[in-house]
Protein backbone atom coordinates (compact mmCIF):
# COMPACT_ATOMS: atom_id res chain seq x y z
CA UNK A 1 0.00 0.00 0.00
CA UNK A 2 2.67 2.25 0.86
CA UNK A 3 4.84 2.09 -2.69
CA UNK A 4 1.30 2.49 -4.33
CA UNK A 5 0.44 5.40 -2.11
CA UNK A 6 3.96 6.58 -3.68
CA UNK A 7 3.16 6.33 -6.92
CA UNK A 8 0.36 7.94 -6.25
CA UNK A 9 0.96 10.61 -4.41
CA UNK A 10 4.23 11.55 -7.11
CA UNK A 11 1.21 11.57 -10.27
CA UNK A 12 -0.62 14.00 -8.23
CA UNK A 13 2.36 16.25 -7.52
CA UNK A 14 3.38 16.23 -11.08
CA UNK A 15 0.17 17.08 -12.06
CA UNK A 16 0.15 19.99 -9.47
CA UNK A 17 4.03 21.14 -10.85
CA UNK A 18 2.36 21.56 -14.53
CA UNK A 19 -0.28 24.48 -12.78
CA UNK A 20 -3.26 21.84 -13.52
CA UNK A 21 -4.50 22.24 -10.18
CA UNK A 22 -4.14 18.17 -9.43
CA UNK A 23 -7.95 17.14 -8.99
CA UNK A 24 -7.65 13.53 -10.67
CA UNK A 25 -10.13 10.94 -11.05
CA UNK A 26 -8.58 7.79 -9.97
CA UNK A 27 -9.04 6.27 -13.38
CA UNK A 28 -6.78 9.27 -14.81
CA UNK A 29 -3.82 8.26 -12.03
CA UNK A 30 -4.43 4.82 -12.81
CA UNK A 31 -3.66 5.59 -16.21
CA UNK A 32 -0.31 6.81 -15.56
CA UNK A 33 0.91 3.43 -13.27
CA UNK A 34 2.48 0.71 -15.06
CA UNK A 35 -0.63 -1.85 -13.91
CA UNK A 36 -2.86 -3.64 -15.97
CA UNK A 37 -5.23 -4.93 -13.39
CA UNK A 38 -8.47 -4.32 -14.05
CA UNK A 39 -9.80 -3.62 -10.47
CA UNK A 40 -6.82 -0.92 -10.42
CA UNK A 41 -9.37 2.70 -10.34
CA UNK A 42 -11.29 0.87 -7.63
CA UNK A 43 -8.24 -0.13 -5.15
CA UNK A 44 -6.75 3.31 -5.54
CA UNK A 45 -9.89 4.76 -5.24
CA UNK A 46 -9.72 3.13 -1.41
CA UNK A 47 -6.25 4.49 -1.38
CA UNK A 48 -7.27 8.08 -1.79
CA UNK A 49 -10.48 7.58 0.48
CA UNK A 50 -8.48 6.83 3.55
CA UNK A 51 -5.45 9.35 2.78
CA UNK A 52 -7.88 11.74 2.44
CA UNK A 53 -9.61 11.13 5.81
CA UNK A 54 -6.38 12.77 7.04
CA UNK A 55 -5.83 15.15 5.30
CA UNK A 56 -3.05 14.23 3.40
CA UNK A 57 -5.38 14.63 0.13
CA UNK A 58 -8.07 17.06 -1.07
CA UNK A 59 -11.16 14.92 -2.10
CA UNK A 60 -14.04 16.68 -4.10
CA UNK A 61 -16.98 14.85 -5.63
CA UNK A 62 -18.75 15.28 -8.98
CA UNK A 63 -21.41 13.60 -10.92
CA UNK A 64 -20.99 12.48 -14.18
CA UNK A 65 -22.93 12.66 -17.48
CA UNK A 66 -25.60 10.10 -15.50
CA UNK A 67 -25.53 11.74 -12.32
CA UNK A 68 -23.03 9.00 -10.70
CA UNK A 69 -21.24 10.75 -8.12
CA UNK A 70 -17.13 10.47 -8.60
CA UNK A 71 -14.15 11.21 -6.72
CA UNK A 72 -11.16 13.59 -7.52
CA UNK A 73 -8.19 14.17 -5.89
CA UNK A 74 -5.37 16.69 -5.43
CA UNK A 75 -2.48 17.48 -2.75
CA UNK A 76 -3.44 19.35 0.17
CA UNK A 77 -1.79 22.29 1.03
CA UNK A 78 0.54 21.20 3.97
CA UNK A 79 0.56 24.19 6.48
CA UNK A 80 -3.66 22.99 6.06
CA UNK A 81 -2.40 19.47 6.61
CA UNK A 82 -0.12 20.45 9.11
CA UNK A 83 -2.73 22.91 11.29
CA UNK A 84 -5.90 21.97 10.18
CA UNK A 85 -6.65 25.58 8.92
CA UNK A 86 -5.19 27.53 6.27
CA UNK A 87 -2.05 30.13 6.86
CA UNK A 88 -4.59 33.06 7.28
CA UNK A 89 -6.90 31.60 9.63
CA UNK A 90 -4.18 30.25 11.80
CA UNK A 91 -3.02 33.78 11.80
CA UNK A 92 -6.37 34.89 13.45
CA UNK A 93 -5.73 32.30 16.35
CA UNK A 94 -2.05 33.36 16.90
CA UNK A 95 -1.29 37.06 17.80
CA UNK A 96 2.31 36.29 18.57
CA UNK A 97 3.07 34.48 14.71
CA UNK A 98 0.55 36.99 13.31
CA UNK A 99 2.69 39.66 14.65
CA UNK A 100 5.87 37.80 12.87
CA UNK A 101 4.51 36.63 9.89
CA UNK A 102 3.32 41.01 8.98
CA UNK A 103 7.09 42.11 10.01
CA UNK A 104 8.54 39.35 7.88
CA UNK A 105 6.43 40.35 4.77
CA UNK A 106 7.28 43.75 5.96
CA UNK A 107 10.81 43.82 5.91
CA UNK A 108 10.41 41.59 2.56
CA UNK A 109 8.60 44.52 1.16
CA UNK A 110 11.27 46.80 2.02
CA UNK A 111 14.21 44.87 0.81
CA UNK A 112 12.33 44.71 -2.77
CA UNK A 113 11.96 47.96 -2.77
CA UNK A 114 14.98 49.08 -2.13
CA UNK A 115 16.86 46.54 -4.09
CA UNK A 116 14.41 47.56 -7.43
CA UNK A 117 14.66 51.41 -7.09
CA UNK A 118 17.65 52.31 -5.12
Amino acid sequence: MVSIADEVGMTLLEEDRAGSGAQLFPEEIVAQLPTENQEAAVMVDRILRLLASYSILICSVVNDEVRKARRRYGPAVPFSRAHGMTLFEYLGTDPRFNKVFNASMNECVILTVSVNYF
